[in-house]
């Protein structure tokens, strides 16, 4: 699902016919530093989570699978906050 939604991102943003799971976003320079902004606000919004981009590598957010990990460690984290 947050794949999905996220693959979703990155087709409308680039234009593109579709970006796989591994594919890298920043490294194949699919977004630049403006576009890296615009998916951190998008992720925000859509999965109700707060990226902290002190806490974070770049690194972190350069291919779906990671940003899917990144998704579910940040809503864990929350759950564990208000547990």
């Amino acid at each position: 699902m947050e794949a999905d939604i996220v693959r979703g991102f990155l087709i409308n943003k680039t234009g593109r016919g579709d970006v796989g799971h591994e594919e890298g976003i920043f490294t194949g320079k699919l977004l630049d530093s403006f576009g890296v902004l615009e998916l951190i606000s998008f992720l925000e919004d859509e999965f109700g989570i707060e990226i902290d981009t002190t806490r974070h590598e770049l690194s972190e957010f350069d291919t779906i699978d990671g940003i899917v990990a990144l998704i579910k460690k940040l809503r864990a984290d929350l759950r564990n906050v208000q547990a």
